[in-house]
């Protein structure tokens, strides 16, 4: 029997109220391997296909109309920010880099302080190998000299402080006692201490009280204030002494 005629065996069966072969019911599809298996509905497949395209349609609307997160909002804005920023700290990178390094550099410093040259010549090539503009190097010196000010200040304030210290701890023999040290200072004062003692050491009170013991070893028992030899006064011996004392 050829699958034609199987077919038509199959529908007269049914439309006689019997069946097909033995348990195969009536509307089944057969199990016979030479069968066909039928092709799906071309109407079911298209609504398949509409209902998805409706579903991807829908999806793309509510994502369209859906509430911006707030804080996405502010990581993007931040992060714009952050990458504007290295771009304009690149731009004046580069631009430092175009103008380069004068020939010679031209610094200012604030009223009251001398330029050291040999620092000058020292800091030059050091800005130069940097790149840096005559305008980016007077920044450095601007800072440096802020700098030594404040040091300086630091110091007078410091000598101010033992100045005070010796004069109220000798009291009324401050006069003898700073005659008695310049007496030691001019025996025993070498060109270097007495460069030291300038720059305002000599006003510390262990110095101090150190030149005045061998003051009082060299002095004779008669020995008075007003006979100091080499002809220092006890003002003068004060002042030597004592940068800013003032009688």
């Amino acid at each position: 029997m050829t699958i034609h005629d199987r077919r038509t065996y199959e529908a007269e069966g049914a439309a006689a109220g019997g069946g097909t072969d033995a348990g195969t019911s009536a509307g089944s599809v057969s199990r016979d391997p030479n069968v066909v298996t039928p092709t799906p509905d071309p109407m079911a497949v298209a609504a398949a296909q509409a209902a998805a395209e409706k579903a991807t349609t829908d999806a793309a609307a509510l994502a369209a109309t859906a509430t911006p997160d707030p804080l996405a909002a502010d990581k993007l804005a931040a992060d714009k920010l952050a990458a504007d920023k290295l771009a304009a700290d690149k731009l004046a990178a580069d631009k430092s880099k175009v103008d380069g390094a004068p020939e010679a550099y031209e610094f200012v410093l604030p009223e009251g302080m001398l330029l050291d040259q040999a620092q000058v010549d020292a800091f030059t090539p050091i800005a130069k190998e940097l790149g840096l503009s005559n305008a980016a190097a007077q920044k450095l010196v601007d800072f440096q000299a802020t700098f030594v000010k404040a040091q300086a200040a630091q110091w007078d304030a410091q000598v101010a402080t033992w100045e005070g210290d010796v004069k109220a701890k000798w009291g009324q023999k401050f006069d003898e006692n700073t005659g008695l040290v310049a007496k030691a200072l001019d025996k025993f004062g070498s060109p270097g201490i007495r460069k030291a003692l300038d720059s305002g050491m000599g006003s510390h009170p262990d110095i101090t009280e150190t030149f005045l013991a061998v003051g009082r070893a060299m002095s004779e028992d008669t020995f008075t204030s007003g006979n100091l030899g080499g002809g220092d006064t006890p003002v003068s011996a004060a002042q030597r002494l004592f940068p800013g004392f003032n009688p």
